[in-house]
């Protein structure tokens, strides 16, 4: 009796370290997997880039500032939000007032929400009007990290 006890514990000894192994191996793929690519400089640009279909969960991180997409206009003004590929509008009777946006409304509405801040300069006004294209930089001129996941549509420029 005591010999199969012995050979059990032994067992359970071996097989221990293997199980919470696998369950950190898990974790740690977990957490990397999850983790959204950043960038790093002292002037950053960003243009949107189609097909401008945001999910709630995509956020876009311009340093401690996180943005995330909406679908109603009148949402815009009450946090950091910007434009999901059709906005509502107005909603009325069950029927529904939509515009589509664009790369360069998305990147107008950024550059108004961070102008606001009083944190950052547009370095590229007139461009920003006819591309969409958004370049900014920090006016304390500390770097800006920018994060956003690999599937996000918008690029980083140089």
């Amino acid at each position: 009796m005591k010999s199969r006890f012995k050979e059990r514990l032994f067992l359970a000894m071996r097989i221990k370290p293997f199980f919470i192994s696998l369950v950190l191996l898990g974790l740690t793929l977990s957490c990397a997997k999850d983790k959204e690519p950043c960038f790093s400089s002292e002037n950053i640009g960003i243009q949107f880039t189609a097909p401008l279909e945001y999910r709630k969960s995509d956020t876009l991180q311009i340093d401690d500032l996180k943005f995330t997409h909406v679908t109603y206009q009148d949402s815009l003004e009450l946090g950091n939000y910007l434009p999901n590929k059709t906005m509502i509008l107005l909603e009325l009777g069950g029927k529904q007032a939509k515009e589509n946006s664009n790369q360069i409304s998305i990147g107008i509405i950024l550059a108004k929400k961070l102008n606001r801040t009083g944190q950052y300069n547009i370095l590229n006004r007139a461009e920003l009007l006819t591309t969409g294209k958004l370049r900014i930089s920090r006016k304390d001129s500390k770097n800006i990290k920018i994060c956003f996941p690999k599937d996000y549509s918008a690029i980083l420029l140089e």
